[in-house]
C-alpha cells in the first residue's frame, strides 16, 4: 500500500528541486564564462605588453612623421592603428604580392624583421625625391633599382626613428639587410610563428596608404620582461645621461640645416625699386675682395672668400664669428 506524503513532505520536496535548479543554473552559467583558446594562435603578449607596445610605437609614428616631413621637406603625417599578434601566414596574406618589403635587423636582437611600405606611399615618396609635389600616380609595379635606392635612404630614416622609440627600454641598432618588391623573396619566419605586426597609416599630400612593421614574437622574447607600463614611464622620466645625449648628438648632426652666403645689401627707395631695368647695377654695401658673411639659421656664423671650386661657386671659410654652443645644438 502506498504512503500518502504529507504536505510538509511535499513542500521539502519542491524545495530541494528548486536548491537543485538553482545549482544547475550556476554551473551552466560557469559553462558560458569559458573563453576559448586558440591552439593554433596562443597569445605571447599580456594586456599590458600590448599597452606598451602601443606607446612605443604612437612615439615612432610622431617621431617618424618629424624625421620625414625633414627629409622629404614636405608635410609628412603616420599615424599608429594598431598593434596586434597573429600567424606570420597572416601577415604575409594581409599585404598585396607587389609592395616594398625591406627586411632589417635589430641587434642586439636575433632574427630579421620586416618594414613594408604600401606602393601608392612609396611612389609619392619617389616623385617628392625627384623634385615632384609628391602626387600619387597610380601603379602596380616592382621598383626599379634608381627607385630601390631613393626608397632605401627613406627607409633607413624610419629605422633611425625606430631605434629613437624603443631607446627609453632598450637599446637597439637597426641595420637594413635587404629591399623586394615580392613577398615570395621574403622569409623571416615560418608561416606558422607568431609575430606583431604594427599598422601605421602614412600621408603624404593627397596620399594615404599604410605602412607595416612585422616583427617575430621570438626575436622580443628577451626584453619581454621590460614590457610593463611603469617600466616604461619610469625611464621617460629619468634625466637624460650621456649615452642618449650623445643618441642625440648624432641625430642632430644629420640634421640639414640652409646655408647662405651673402655677398652684400643694399637699400633702393620703392621708385628706384619699381624702375629697375635689364643692365641696371646695384651697388652693395661690401668692397671687392672683402670677406663675406656666411648666415645659419638667423645668425652670422662665419665669415669666407667667394670663389670656384670644381667648376662650382663656392666659400673658403676665413673666421669663425660665433661658434655653436652646446644648449644651441640640443635646444
Amino acid at each position: 500500500m502506498s504512503e500518502i506524503l504529507s504536505q510538509d513532505e511535499i513542500n521539502a520536496l519542491l524545495s530541494a528541486f528548486a536548491s537543485s535548479e538553482a545549482e544547475t543554473g550556476k554551473f551552466g552559467k560557469r559553462l558560458k564564462e569559458v573563453k576559448q583558446y586558440d591552439f593554433a594562435r596562443p597569445d605571447k603578449f599580456s594586456k599590458e605588453q600590448i599597452r606598451t607596445l602601443q606607446m612605443i610605437h604612437s612615439t615612432f609614428a610622431r617621431m617618424l612623421s618629424t624625421t620625414l616631413s625633414t627629409y622629404l621637406r614636405c608635410p609628412f603625417q603616420a599615424d599608429l592603428i594598431s598593434v596586434d599578434q597573429v600567424t606570420y601566414d597572416e601577415f604575409l596574406k594581409s599585404i598585396p604580392h607587389t609592395t616594398v618589403i625591406c627586411t632589417f635587423s635589430m641587434e642586439p636582437l636575433v632574427g630579421n624583421s620586416v618594414i613594408e611600405i604600401n606602393l601608392d606611399v612609396a611612389f609619392s615618396i619617389i616623385d617628392r625625391l625627384m623634385g615632384g609635389t609628391g602626387t600619387l600616380i597610380k601603379q602596380a609595379r616592382e621598383l626599379t633599382d634608381i627607385e630601390q635606392i631613393l626608397i632605401v635612404r627613406v627607409v633607413e630614416q624610419c629605422l633611425n626613428s625606430y631605434a629613437e622609440a624603443w631607446a627609453s627600454l632598450v637599446q637597439i641598432t637597426p641595420k637594413l639587410e635587404g629591399i623586394s618588391s615580392n613577398t615570395l623573396f621574403t622569409q623571416i619566419a615560418l608561416r606558422s610563428d607568431m609575430v606583431m605586426l604594427v599598422t601605421l597609416e602614412a600621408r603624404i599630400g593627397t596620399t594615404v596608404g599604410t605602412i607595416s612593421l612585422c616583427v617575430p614574437i621570438v626575436t622580443l622574447e628577451p626584453i619581454l620582461a621590460k614590457l610593463s607600463v611603469q617600466e616604461y614611464f619610469s625611464r621617460q622620466k629619468q634625466e637624460p645621461d650621456e649615452a642618449m645625449i650623445l643618441r642625440m648628438k648624432s641625430a642632430l648632426s644629420k640634421a640639414e640645416l640652409e646655408c647662405i652666403a651673402v655677398l652684400g645689401r643694399a637699400y633702393l627707395r620703392i621708385g628706384e625699386l619699381m624702375n629697375l631695368q635689364v643692365g641696371d647695377f646695384i651697388v652693395l654695401d661690401s668692397r671687392a675682395g672683402e670677406d663675406i658673411q656666411i648666415w645659419i639659421g638667423s645668425k652670422p656664423r662665419f665669415f669666407a672668400q667667394p670663389g670656384i671650386t670644381a667648376n662650382r661657386r663656392g666659400v673658403r671659410i676665413t673666421k669663425v664669428v660665433e661658434p655653436f654652443s652646446e644648449s644651441e645644438v640640443l635646444q
